[in-house]
């Protein structure tokens, strides 16, 4: 589940940028 939290933050969600890192 860790790796598509990454995948979105990365390119839709820039505002969760900060949440996945």
């Amino acid at each position: 589940m860790v790796k598509l939290r990454l995948k979105r933050c990365g390119r839709k969600q820039r505002h969760l940028s900060n949440r996945c890192n």
